[in-house]
């Protein structure tokens, strides 16, 4: 957690008072070097108990860290499974005055228990405390750190939920996770009523629509146009899902709506399977590739692991000729830097709906790299 003061090592937990080094730690393999053989063999060495004053508050963010992206990649599994216990199946009748009714998703539980009751409150709280509350508390949680989310401590333990966003809609991925929750609530609660979950799917799918375009939540026009397309095609496809709810179906015409939700869910699937090979491409780039002529060699490849390998107290400046190249889709004007200057910030002059709430554009830090967006 200390350097070393012979050989720079990251941990260092001995000292000799002997050897002259007085307030001096070092490394166990520097320490049994000079004291391997002469005069020295004899020095009494001790061992220090160093302890970093951080190490306490790393671990603790360490641990919510690693809970919050647990949290936030099985959100919507179990989410709907917690709903799930939630959804009992219509009244079975063995004679007029015995009528049971069990859980959908396991018929060998009856609803009408006790144990079942015990099920149904767990299942109900859970619904609203994690279901609801995971992503009210989550946007309060980034509310109350908004000044401080360019910080790199903040954004290297949370910027996962913000990153992409513009920093007015630090929130927005909380916001995501609220919307999968009303969806699994219309498929769940709507099970048996087909027709109530396409119209409530598309009055979400259209309202998220809406606000997307309003927003304009995403730092980068590429994932603005992904999104926009995205929902697009989600609200087309419960459109022509109606076409299966006619009481008098035709073959030629649920035919035709069966090709077109397939080509244009194959058309979008396509283009953002192209558009991730392009940004792992140009990813690459940006990091292997040294002198910016759009070819990587070995040699490069080689620096490049070398650079990123060295230890950390060594600094260097890297030689203008080796500075990364541009990102043409997202089209950053500072490619050697990640953070631009002032002057090379792009802001959109657009009305701003985020100005109601949070100010207008003059209050905001130009400097501030989450406000980079893209005119659209």
């Amino acid at each position: 957690l200390f350097p070393c003061s012979i050989c720079e090592a990251d941990f260092a937990a001995f000292d000799c008072r002997s050897c002259g080094y007085d307030g001096k730690i070092m490394c166990q393999i520097c320490t049994k070097m000079l004291h391997k053989e002469g005069s020295r063999r004899r020095h009494p060495v001790r061992r220090l108990a160093v302890r970093h004053p951080d190490v306490r508050h790393r671990l603790v963010n360490i641990f919510i860290v690693s809970l919050l992206v647990m949290l936030f990649l099985a959100y919507s599994t179990m989410m709907k499974q917690i709903t799930n216990m939630l959804i009992c199946t219509a009244p079975l009748c063995v004679t007029p005055s015995q009528c049971y009714r069990y859980l959908e998703v396991d018929l060998s539980i009856q609803c009408d228990t006790a144990g079942y009751a015990f099920l149904w409150d767990l299942a109900l709280t859970l619904t609203i405390t994690i279901g609801f509350g995971v992503p009210i508390a989550g946007a309060a949680f980034l509310f109350t750190k908004r000044k401080r989310l360019h910080m790199q401590s903040v954004l290297a333990a949370y910027g996962f939920l913000y990153n992409g966003f513009r920093q007015k809609a630090f929130f927005w991925e909380m916001f995501i996770l609220l919307r999968k929750m009303i969806a699994i609530c219309i498929m769940v609660f709507l099970r048996s009523h087909p027709m109530y979950q396409l119209y409530f799917g598309m009055w979400l799918v259209l309202g998220c629509l809406v606000l997307h375009i309003l927003c304009r939540p995403y730092r980068y026009a590429l994932l603005q146009r992904l999104e926009t397309l995205s929902l697009c095609t989600v609200a087309a496809t419960l459109n022509l899902v109606l076409v299966y709810q006619d009481d008098q179906p035709t073959g030629a015409r649920d035919t035709a709506a069966t090709v077109i939700i397939m080509v244009l869910n194959i058309t979008v699937a396509v283009a953002f399977v192209v558009v991730f090979i392009k940004e792992v491409r140009l990813k690459f780039l940006q990091t292997f590739d040294r002198d910016g002529d759009g070819n990587v060699t070995f040699q490069e490849i080689r620096t490049s692991m070398r650079h990123f390998l060295k230890p950390r107290n060594i600094v260097e400046e890297e030689p203008a000729e080796t500075q990364r190249i541009q990102n043409p889709i997202h089209q950053l004007p500072c490619p050697a830097t990640p953070v631009c200057s002032p002057a090379q910030v792009v802001t959109s002059m657009r009305l701003d709906p985020f100005d109601l709430v949070w100010g207008s554009a003059a209050e905001i830090d130009p400097a501030d790299p989450l406000n980079v967006v893209e005119p659209n």
